[in-house]
């Protein structure tokens, strides 16, 4: 038996004991970040309260980084000191640090190339060669993943998996399905009895490795975050895509989800914890399988598999988005695709969802097929307001043209436009004022704006860049450049 195994009854102890207190413990940090009053001793009083916990259930590391915090004599100690005691909490909280592996495979050749291929230095693997075997090992222990073969000799796979399923200490196991049958006679059914993948004999090496590793990697992020708010790190959501398309050639349909919550500006020294309660909401409507991870800016992030953005929409409208001040960007992420585009999509479409005039949940396909892309043209030359709205116009998108950085702004504030084309030299406010304006507008935030001026001085550049635009365009222009500028900002 590991030796992570004898302590599993006391880290969950703590697990349970100190829950609240982290919690507390992690909102304070973040009021002391933002100079509340009274916030680090908050910070202190608590962290004696993590350690007094560690030290009856004898985690003695746990207990000296939580009186190292508690004793912090600065501002700059109290931080340094809470992000060593939180990674090691974090490390303690999710599970062991060896991942075990079950390979159920008759063929003895296959057995061992499976184990070659997914050793590593933190993972112990056992194998076994029929159900009877397989069954035994359960009721023994539970393994963080099993590796299948599906024709075993004594029994049909099938069996040994929805025992897996039966049982509440594995109902959530990672369970990779091996078969020489086709896929598409045996893998639609496997994965509806519970397993997480399908792999068709002979076995690909490199697919199998990147599979097994995404598994680990999403069944710790869902156990704890790399954190205790329950979410993935990035690297297990990478991990995941990788292996996904390792598995399917690039066709198996991915969606990616960006989600922000209207209320978390009311709790300024709350606002990480109010994220995580609001998770949960979503985590409800999710499916096994499907990722969480923090994105930019106090923003959830899913990545979901084998569905559709329609269904996804579905999911997210049973969480009751108007209860919890829900709005989403859902993106699916075509072939050949990566998913840094697919995420830059989705925080696009959540800005957009964040207008007054748009859905709460906006999907690519409502983006795009409802109307054409609405450019908002702030331009007060008339005769380059004529020339940039007809070649525009000629090329599929809706333009709404004003000649006023003020009435611009109200158009701004008011709805949603994929892309804002500014000159800056304007009546009254001018461009540079209306860019940093309209960028501290929420649902601005993603959308990409281009400026359009005769303003070419370096200091001007460099200006509308810090300022949040996303090009520079000098007069005289092409009309045929601009339109590929305004296609690429778009497509990015």
């Amino acid at each position: 038996m590991n030796t992570h195994r004898a302590t599993n009854g006391a880290v969950d102890a703590f697990k349970e004991e100190a829950s609240d207190r982290l919690k507390v413990l992690r909102a304070a940090l973040e009021k002391a970040r933002e100079r509340v009053p009274g916030a680090e001793e908050t910070v202190r009083r608590m962290a004696r309260s993590v350690a007094r916990a560690a030290e009856e259930h004898g985690l003695i590391q746990l207990e000296s980084r939580a009186e190292n915090l508690a004793d912090a004599d600065t501002r700059r100690e109290m931080f340094a000191r809470s992000r060593v005691l939180l990674e090691a909490v974090d490390g303690a909280l999710p599970g062991p640090d060896q991942a075990r592996i079950l390979i159920v495979e008759d063929e003895p050749t296959t057995a061992l190339l499976l184990e070659s291929v997914i050793a590593a230095d933190d993972r112990t693997i056992d194998a076994v060669g029929t159900a009877a075997e397989a069954l035994a090992f359960l009721d023994r222990q539970t393994p963080d993943l099993v590796l299948l073969d599906l024709v075993l000799p004594d029994a049909d796979g099938r069996d040994v998996l929805l025992r897996l399923r039966e049982r509440p200490a594995s109902s959530d196991t990672p369970v990779i399905v091996m078969s020489a049958r086709p896929a598409t006679e045996a893998r639609d059914e496997c994965l509806a009895l519970g397993a997480q993948e399908y792999l068709q004999k002979p076995v690909d090496g490199s697919t199998t490795r990147a599979v097994v590793d995404a598994e680990l990697a999403r069944a710790r992020g869902r156990a704890g975050p790399g954190s205790a708010s329950g979410f993935a790190d990035r690297a297990a959501i990478s991990q995941a895509f990788e292996a996904a398309r390792a598995t399917s050639g690039g066709t198996r349909p991915v969606v990616v989800v960006n989600i922000a919550f209207d209320d978390l500006e009311s709790a300024p020294g709350e606002r990480r914890t109010r994220l995580w309660e609001a998770s949960a909401e979503v985590r409800d409507v999710l499916r096994p399988g499907d990722l969480l991870s923090e994105g930019r800016d106090e923003t959830i992030l899913a990545l979901l598999f084998d569905i559709e953005p329609d269904d996804v929409n579905a999911l997210l409208e049973s969480a009751d988005p108007f209860r919890i001040g829900l709005r989403a960007g859902i993106a699916a992420v075509g072939a050949g695709a990566t998913l840094a585009s697919g995420i830059a999509r989705s925080e696009r479409l959540l800005s957009l969802a964040r207008a007054p005039d748009m859905p709460r949940l906006l999907a690519s396909e409502q983006a795009e097929g409802g109307r054409a892309p609405r450019v908002l043209l702030v331009e007060d030359d008339p005769v380059t307001a004529t020339l940039v709205n007809h070649r525009l116009t000629k090329d599929g998108f809706e333009v709404e043209h004003f000649e006023d950085g003020e009435e611009a702004l109200e158009a701004a504030r008011s709805r949603a436009f994929a892309l804002g084309l500014f000159d800056v030299k304007l009546g009254g406010m001018d461009g540079f004022e209306l860019l940093q304006r309209v960028r501290a507008l929420e649902h601005f935030r993603g959308v990409p704006i281009l400026m359009l001026t005769s303003m070419g001085k370096e200091a001007d550049v460099v200006r509308g860049f810090d300022l949040g635009a996303d090009d520079y365009v000098l007069k005289p222009f092409s009309p045929v450049e601009l339109v590929a500028r305004i296609n690429r900002l778009l497509d990015a």
